[in-house]
């Protein structure tokens, strides 16, 4: 079994997705880079880094990570593919994340988690789990 540089010992527990940011964590995450078409609106790009850290507020277990957007007021996007097919038909489908802020987010910052399914070379966005600021 595989041992996180911090003595983590990642889970047995088997799920389709499920994610403890191991040292190879960049094999299954890749950050989006797309920026928005002008329509008249502001125009913006996904500009922001990515790094994964253990938490400096609301620590956790020793060597638990997560991933830690790394600049203030830009628009981040990053994401990872299920490994498998997964067809929640007829099934209750369960998505649990957590968010550990690590400082105050600004009036109109809010993060959120999206999934989706790919049609036609392009992603649709199938549910959408906001995490507004508190």
């Amino acid at each position: 079994m595989q041992t996180d540089a911090d003595g983590l010992q990642p889970t047995k527990i088997k799920a389709p997705f499920l994610e403890q940011f191991t040292d190879d964590w960049e094999t299954r995450w890749k950050p989006s880079h797309a920026k928005k078409d002008n329509t008249g609106e502001e125009e913006w790009a996904y500009v922001g880094e990515w790094a994964v850290e253990e938490p400096i507020v609301y620590k956790g277990m020793e060597g638990d990570k997560g991933l830690v957007v790394k600049n203030a007021a830009a628009h981040h996007a990053i994401s990872a593919k299920f490994p498998k097919k997964i067809d929640p038909k007829g099934k209750p489908l369960v998505v649990q994340y957590e968010v550990k802020l690590q400082s105050k987010l600004r009036v109109r910052q809010v993060s959120k988690l999206q999934l989706l399914t790919i049609a036609n070379r392009r992603p649709r966005v199938r549910w959408c789990l906001p995490e507004a600021p508190p």
